[in-house]
Formats: C-alpha cells, structure tokens, sequence
C-alpha cells in the first residue's frame, strides 16, 4: 500500500516536496529489498541491476524535493542512503556538504554518515572518528552526537569479536576504550 499511496500521492500534488521525499524515500528501501541481504557475492546480477534502476528513481524524486525545499532532511537521509547503494562517496560528500549547511547540529544526518564510512561500506576506521570529531564541534547544539564518540571502538570491538573470537586482549582493550569516552 505504500507504494500505491505514495505513487497517487506525487501524481495529486508533483510539487509537493513532502510527497517527493515520502516517494523517495519508499523508493530507496525497495531498492534495498531488490538486492536483498545476502552478500554480493551470493548476490545476482539481476538483483543488482533491479536495485539500481529503482535507486535512480529514488534520486530523481529526492532530488526534485530538494529543488523545491533544500531543508528537507529526511530527503537528506535518502540520499545518504542512496551513496551507499551506489558507493558513491561523491554523492555522500556532496549530500553532507548541502545537508549539513542545512543543520549543522542534525544527530541523524552524522549517525548515517558514520554508517556510511564504516570499513563494510567501503569507508575506515579513521573516517568513522573523522565524523565522531566533526559531531563534536557541535555537541553545544545537540549534546545527542556526543553519543558518536564510542562508535569508531565500538565498531572496532564488533569486528574484533567477529572475527577473532580467541583474542580476548583485544576486544577487551576496544571495550575500555569505548567505555572511557
């Protein structure tokens, strides 16, 4: 029924940006259900290509919501999203750059953005506590992103428990340290 409802939603009213995002938005998790959860390497092509063609649609309507009303941030969230399908670090620097000009202080827009840079998503360690330093400078405005500091050690200690489950000093020393920020 979603994407009934959004779909008659952007026909009624084209210019509305709420309707643009809401479209947009439904459009970028149907392009997460196409590829499905698997691996890429259990993934088919024709999972991929399904994905893409409705992450494209999704841009577009995300897209257009903007043009009309460049402080939308859920429009924002969409497209950070979408940089991860596409793994487009172009299109996340860009959606950043314009998002946060928008709010500076948004816990939402670093949250998805530390998920962004994660080493699974193509990103880094040291990428994670560029974002978790970059949140900080606003804690004053939004005392949530002060939350962002642990998550670089506390992604570091998952890893460590996935995969090496014998190493107990080093998870440990992952643990402390997110325990002490």
């Amino acid at each position: 029924w979603i994407d009934a409802t959004t779909q008659r939603w952007v026909e009624e009213d084209p210019r509305s940006p709420f309707a643009l995002t809401a479209r947009g938005l439904y459009l970028v998790a149907a392009a997460y259900q196409a590829r499905g959860t698997k691996f890429a390497r259990d993934t088919s092509e024709i999972q991929f290509m399904q994905m893409r063609s409705i992450a494209r649609k999704a841009l577009s309507k995300l897209n257009e919501a903007l043009e009309i009303e460049p402080r939308l941030m859920p429009a924002y969230y969409g497209l950070i999203d979408l940089s991860k399908i596409y793994g487009d670090p172009d299109l996340l620097d860009s959606t950043l750059k314009k998002a946060l000009a928008a709010d500076a202080a948004d816990e939402s827009i670093y949250s998805m953005w530390m998920t962004a840079v994660q080493p699974k998503w193509g990103g880094s360690l040291s990428q994670m506590q560029h974002v978790a330093d970059e949140a900080s400078t606003h804690v004053r405005d939004n005392p949530l992103l002060a939350l962002l500091q642990a998550q670089p050690y506390c992604y570091s200690a998952e890893m460590l428990t996935c995969r090496d489950c014998g190493n107990a000093s080093s998870l440990q020393k992952r643990q402390a340290e997110a325990l002490r920020l």
